[in-house]
């Protein structure tokens, strides 16, 4: 069986190869994929934490900081997929610490990896399963959980196909610590027993509160050149084709007002090139904020400038700076992204009718009337005219966000003390 995932493995690495070398997306992890660890790395029986991408990352943040009140001095390894992801990791990760790619998952490699590391622990957050490399952690008797499961729509689909096949490899999991009762429902149906399931809430709903400083949303306003009285839309984690979308319905809310101003954050910073030309075919002049960041130019000099984040890990803190905050990926079908982010902030939060990612956290911020909920452009833009208009609605909607963070912290907590709870008999 080993050798057939391999088999299969190689085929579809051999596949996408070519693509990842045309597009250029071969960046210098690649040789830690492929297990070949960067100069100067030393494992020193570590605590191994796997996060794909920036939003996994950011999430554990807290959490890592009560994993090193509970064990102070052991050694942390945070792995990544994707650029991005890493950079954020590198951003909490302390001195001790190491900042890797996760491995390819072949048997040889992970394996190969797993002797030279010796973790003492691993914690993949929200679902990474991958079948070699968790064989070979049980193989080695190194303990696994997943922090902040989640089970979406698509992967239980996917998972529910080959269950003859996944009901083994999970039970090489000895812990789930899960967002919700409806992911802890999704996982028995896969075949994982109760005992090992435990609902621990959303780390995102603990991620954000720590990192709100009055001071870095002061910091931001004052990098983009804005007044006091100018007021910024921020859309945030914007996909392909959303943008224009985006666009319309800020020309629409902000004609007849003043001082408005906008500023778009594309989910991948790569792309903020692309949408520059968007913004100059209509007219409008962009202005990239790392320039601004490196004291490169006025945001104020140009009232028909857009702003356009290309960096990444700065979106938090632009949240803060924000008067409105659309969350993207909503107004086309990519399934949404975190509204938690700007709620900590108490920012008045839309998003449009492509939730499907987040179908729990809308529905827990929609009960509480705390999150606006857009159907297309022309709604966004009356959304935004109404909040523009009255002030008091949009602190209050700010308020009503806020209010479902503060009710919902503590996942962190409980998430470590479930993990202790898989750990006491191993001596960490």
């Amino acid at each position: 069986m080993v050798f057939l995932y391999d088999l299969i493995f190689f085929l579809i690495f051999l596949f996408f190869l070519p693509v990842y070398l045309v597009k250029g997306k071969l960046h210098s992890g690649f040789l830690c994929r492929l297990g070949i660890m960067p100069k100067g790395i030393v494992f020193n029986s570590p605590i191994w934490i796997h996060t794909v991408s920036v939003g996994e990352a950011m999430a554990v943040k807290e959490f890592v900081s009560g994993l090193r009140g509970r064990y102070p001095g052991v050694q942390m390894v945070f792995s990544t997929v994707t650029p991005t992801g890493n950079q954020v990791a590198r951003s909490f990760a302390q001195p001790q610490d190491a900042v890797i790619y996760l491995p390819f998952d072949f048997s040889l490699v992970v394996r190969s990896v797993l002797r030279r590391m010796r973790p003492r622990l691993f914690l993949a957050a929200e679902t990474e399963f991958w079948p070699n490399l968790l064989s070979a952690l049980h193989a080695y008797g190194v303990p696994a959980a997943v922090i902040n499961g989640r089970i979406s729509d698509r992967s239980l689909r996917g998972y529910a196909r080959l269950k003859v096949l996944f009901a083994p490899l999970l039970r090489k999991i000895g812990f789930f610590c899960v967002q919700t009762e409806k992911d802890a429902e999704r996982l028995v149906s896969l075949g994982v027993e109760n005992g090992r399931i435990k609902v621990t809430g959303n780390l995102k709903f603990d991620a954000g509160i720590s990192s709100v400083s009055a001071a870095a949303a002061d910091a931001c306003r004052l990098t983009l050149g804005l007044g006091e009285e100018e007021r910024l839309l921020v859309a945030g984690s914007t996909h392909e084709g959303e943008e224009e979308l985006v666009l319309r319905a800020y020309e629409m809310s902000a004609a007849g007002r003043r001082h408005v101003r906008l500023l778009l954050a594309p989910r991948h910073p790569r792309r903020a090139v692309e949408v520059a030309a968007l913004l100059r075919a209509r007219g409008l002049h962009p202005v990239m904020v790392s320039g601004l960041e490196k004291g490169g130019g006025d945001g104020r000099a140009d009232s028909e400038a857009v702003f356009i984040l290309d960096s990444v890990g700065r979106l938090f803190d632009y949240y803060g700076a924000a008067y409105a905050v659309f969350v993207g990926g909503s107004l086309v079908p990519r399934g949404g992204h975190n509204i938690i982010e700007p709620a900590s902030w108490s920012k008045p939060v839309l998003c449009g009718p492509y939730t499907f990612n987040f179908r729990e956290i809308i529905s827990i911020f929609s009960r509480d009337d705390a999150c606006i909920n857009v159907g297309g452009t022309g709604q966004l833009a009356q959304a935004w005219a109404e909040l523009l208009d009255h002030p008091g609605r949009a602190a209050e909607a700010g308020r009503k966000a806020r209010g479902v963070i503060d009710r919902h912290r503590g996942a962190g907590l409980r998430t470590l003390d479930a993990v202790a709870l898989l750990v006491n008999g191993k001596g960490i």
